[in-house]
């Protein structure tokens, strides 16, 4: 069965069965109630467990991955697992110097190589693949993996256009290059692309206009790449996290500062017409909403790791991997991709808009009339 349709056989299923469990207890007696969710937790875990025995996986053996973004997060965690695994990796890092990438070598080894890499760069990314080329062992390079990227918060209508460029220069043109520079490499290993995307490349939440017109567009390449390069026997994968940002470094230290900063930038480079409209309080509440995403972030990305590795390792991996994310028992973020998929536009805004987004402030012209 085509992966995509399993996608959303799957959310159907979860769907009725949330649905199920609210109006059974109505109709049937409170122990047949518990039987009945035993002998489906049961077919559950025997379904899971039968198709974990029947996966077929590749041959580790001399294979090469390349990863964009190993300075920190899910990059450098995917790093250590695939070398772990038996893969020779080449992890690219923009600071190659610092603790972090030092410590991804040191724990790795010889089997982990770290590349300085700038995926904004034409020559950073050239020579980077010519460094892979030159290092590759017989096996090739079986995986490229762009996970490389960086967030703006904001409101679309004080985001500065240079905020705007910067994100899809990283985010999607970023991807575009890489893939560009290695497809030659992992054509003839009839190999696998993974696309780091994110439940914001499929719908659209406030204050991350930027991000989330970037994994838009890497969704949108990563569709026609897939059409592209299935008679090459390449395989195509979106890795779609959700609500992770407050687990990794894309909003923590200095990307967080970073992050800080640029809403000052934002507000000094408003007109005073639009300050007069939103008001200081409002504007700068995306701070306080940054803290928020970072409170509810969990304590572990593992299962963004195990889809990672399931994408490059089976042999018949899906085309998309949606991950939720949160503490709680299940991801909000994750939640309206599905309500985007069965729901109109009018009803799937409207719980964006109430339950999602939650906002604690309103514009100060609003708040006025």
């Amino acid at each position: 069965m085509p992966s995509s349709v399993e996608f959303v056989l799957h959310q159907a299923v979860e769907i009725a069965f949330v649905t199920l469990l609210a109006f059974l207890a109505s109709f049937v007696p409170l122990r047949a109630v518990g039987f009945t969710l035993l002998a489906i937790v049961l077919l559950i875990c025997g379904y899971r467990m039968l198709k974990m025995a029947l996966t077929k996986r590749v041959s580790l053996e001399g294979k090469g991955v390349f990863i964009t973004g190993c300075d920190t997060g899910f990059g450098n965690s995917l790093a250590r697992r695939l070398a772990s695994l038996g893969f020779r990796v080449f992890a690219g890092c923009y600071r190659p110097d610092d603790e972090e990438a030092q410590a991804l070598k040191a724990s790795c080894g010889e089997a982990l190589h770290i590349i300085p890499l700038d995926v904004s760069s034409d020559s950073s990314v050239t020579h980077a693949a010519k460094y892979v080329k030159e290092h590759l062992g017989e096996g090739g390079l079986w995986g490229v993996v762009n996970n490389a990227g960086q967030n703006v918060c904001g409101e679309a209508e004080l985001c500065t256009m240079d905020m705007y460029k910067r994100i899809m220069d990283i985010n999607m043109f970023g991807a575009v290059r890489v893939t560009k520079a290695f497809l030659p490499m992992i054509r003839r290993s009839k190999g696998r692309i993974l696309n780091v995307s994110s439940v914001n490349g499929r719908v659209g939440i406030p204050r991350r206009a930027p991000y989330t017109m970037s994994k838009y567009a890497l969704e949108g390449f990563s569709d026609v790449l897939r059409l592209e390069m299935r008679q090459w026997g390449v395989k195509v994968i979106l890795i779609e996290p959700g609500s992770f940002g407050g687990s990794t470094a894309i909003l923590r230290n200095s990307n967080l500062e970073r992050i800080k900063n640029e809403v000052n930038t934002m507000w000094e480079e408003a007109t005073v017409e639009v300050k007069e409209d939103y008001g200081k309080d409002y504007h700068f509440d995306v701070v306080s909403s940054i803290s928020r995403a970072i409170a509810k972030a969990p304590s572990s990305f593992a299962s963004v790791i195990n889809a990672m590795e399931d994408a490059l390792l089976t042999e018949d991996p899906k085309t998309r991997y949606l991950i939720g994310g949160g503490k709680g028992l299940y991801d909000n973020f994750k939640v309206s991709v599905v309500l985007r998929m069965i729901l109109p536009d009018v009803l799937t805004d409207l719980l964006i808009d109430r339950f999602i987004w939650k906002r604690s402030l309103r514009p100060r012209l609003l708040r006025n009339q």
